[in-house]
């Protein structure tokens, strides 16, 4: 255990501590800030403009998910292309190797979004107001409805940046079969428009489509209960990825 949390620390200050990784985040508040330009209105709160730069295009979240991918996802390529990813295996086993790349993929992901986002808020929050009003209507807005802005803010980027740590693993497994750093960042937006029409052709219940899973909120019942289930789709697509990366990387790596 102390292996594996020495080895998970230091992917996670590869991961999260880097220029690569700032750079993401302003690039994540740059694309909500297009998102929501021209749109401006005397009455609008940061509340209202957030919503319009995630609501007003699918593209800008598919971004944002996109963004979350190049922290850390593509490590694996860069280890293979570098060797190093012997060092690593002999020093701490394969396992510990995939599992910490896995972690730090998910967190760094989910990091990643979640701080663009709250800067978003932020640097809004300067000339606008938080909020006056309820002007959206999705599965957290009962916590807007009752004046509980921050509340609703927290559930609404918790819920966008679990589908970035989705996004971000499921990179880490392209990379170990494309081991490019450019196929793997891209491939997820291409494999998310396949389990779309999947979606569309098997017709699983509304919660299981793969695009409301990814761009919109599904309203469980209550706010409680829809990031609940965000959260336990969320982990099951996670551990499905994490299983698939951790076959391959000890597959690639035995037989190199």
């Amino acid at each position: 255990m102390k292996l594996f949390l020495r080895t998970l620390r230091a992917s996670l200050r590869r991961a999260c501590f880097s220029v690569t990784s700032g750079t993401v985040v302003l690039a994540t508040f740059s694309v909500l800030a297009l998102g929501s330009t021209g749109l401006y209105t005397k009455g609008g709160d940061v509340i209202y403009y957030l919503g319009l730069a995630l609501n007003g295009s699918s593209a800008i979240v598919l971004m944002v998910c996109v963004f979350s991918t190049l922290p850390f996802s593509t490590s694996f390529a860069t280890d293979w292309a570098e060797r190093s990813f012997r060092f690593w295996s002999v020093r701490c086993g394969l396992r510990v190797y995939a599992l910490t790349k896995i972690a730090a993929c998910a967190v760094s992901g989910f990091l990643t979004s979640f701080l663009g986002m709250a800067l978003f808020t932020a640097v809004f929050s300067l000339r606008f107001p938080l909020f006056l009003s309820p002007s959206v209507g999705n599965a957290y807005s009962a916590y807007l409805n009752s004046g509980r802005a921050y509340v609703y803010l927290l559930l609404l980027m918790t819920h966008i940046s679990l589908s970035s740590s989705v996004f971000a693993v499921l990179a880490l497994l392209v990379s170990t079969f494309f081991r490019n750093r450019y196929t793997a960042a891209v491939m997820p937006v291409v494999l998310y428009m396949v389990a779309i029409r999947l979606s569309e052709l098997l017709g699983p219940p509304a919660f299981l489509h793969a695009s409301c899973f990814v761009e919109t909120m599904f309203n469980a019942g209550s706010p409680v209960r829809s990031i609940l289930l965000k959260l336990a789709l969320t982990l099951g697509a996670l551990a499905i990825l994490g299983w698939a990366v951790c076959g391959r990387v000890t597959r690639l790596v035995r037989y190199d």
